[in-house]
């Protein structure tokens, strides 16, 4: 066991052995920017980035662990828990848990979250919620039925109405984002500022001029289909408005000029309606107990 030190090789790793659906044709894509940014935040610890190689040094599997504060309760977010395609059910996944909690204990930690994909329907979940961006490329690339008509329920227009968070905006952001449910993450000013402010590629944050709107989302590329087409998704990461309406429609502007093929959202809020229901869902574990998703606010990248 060592430490992730070459992201171009996780990178490599993951997109040939990471998340895929039950035929194989889907799989998340990660790029290097993004997985930096996901697993070195102001707070990180070098050795929870835990590498697993063969004698020959060959990467067979990874895990990350990542310190954040549910609540007022410091925690160890896991997440990449991968396993090279060749050796599954050979224990692997259980030796990196282990190392990982072993690792982390010895730097005082005792509490850790995770989440599982399961099938949409499956109790206590929360299920995903898409919107269809480039509907004749998800078509073309058999996302979506070339049967079924999409209906798009809201009117993207090329201006939106928030601004680009600055840094200057930080501390009145972090003044009113919060959450009482137990499962959600609460940040520092500095965390705050690493998370949010745009990174071209990886994340994107917007407010509105008198701070009652802020809204942000992060970009995973993924592969499909058996020539592996590259599509885009967009996912919702840290919000706060009464509007949620309007919020997804201002993010869905933003991810239609980046390229984004579709949106997805754990947390439609009111806007649930206008958005088509996924085949995925995902359920969280808090100390390995299963969590009721109603105390869920908490988007893993």
């Amino acid at each position: 066991m060592n430490q992730i030190q070459d992201f171009s090789e996780f990178q490599q790793f993951l997109s040939n052995n990471y998340i895929a659906d039950s035929t194989g044709i889907l799989r998340f894509n990660y790029s290097k920017e993004c997985l930096e940014w996901a697993c070195k935040p102001p707070n990180y610890i070098p050795e929870l980035l835990i590498a697993y190689r063969d004698s020959n040094g060959d990467l067979l599997g990874t895990i990350v662990g990542i310190p954040i504060m549910l609540q007022n309760v410091v925690t160890i977010s896991v997440n990449f828990l991968c396993v090279h395609l060749a050796h599954r059910e050979k224990g692997v996944a259980k030796l990196l848990i282990d190392e990982l909690m072993k690792r982390a204990k010895s730097h005082g930690f005792k509490n850790s979250v995770f989440t599982r994909g399961v099938p949409a329907g499956t109790p206590n979940s929360l299920r995903y919620h898409h919107y269809l961006i480039d509907v004749p490329y998800l078509v073309e690339l058999g996302l979506f039925p070339a049967t079924a008509k999409y209906k798009h329920p809201f009117k993207l227009d090329n201006k939106m109405s928030l601004r680009p968070v600055v840094k200057e905006d930080i501390p009145e952001i972090h003044k009113r984002y919060s959450s009482e449910k137990s499962i959600s993450q609460k940040f520092t000013i500095e965390e705050l500022e690493y998370w949010v402010l745009t990174r071209p590629g990886v994340v994107y944050s917007f407010v509105s001029d008198d701070y009652s709107n802020f809204a942000s989302y992060f970009i995973i590329e993924s592969t499909y289909g058996l020539k592996k087409g590259n599509f885009r998704g967009a996912y919702t990461f840290l919000n706060y408005s009464e509007r949620s309406e309007f919020l997804t429609k201002e993010l869905l502007i933003s991810a239609k000029n980046e390229g984004c093929h579709q949106f997805n959202t754990l947390f439609p809020g009111k806007a649930a309606d206008k958005l088509l229901l996924g085949t995925g869902s995902l359920v969280y574990f808090h100390n390995e107990k299963l969590v009721d998703p109603k105390d869920v606010y908490l988007v893993m990248v």
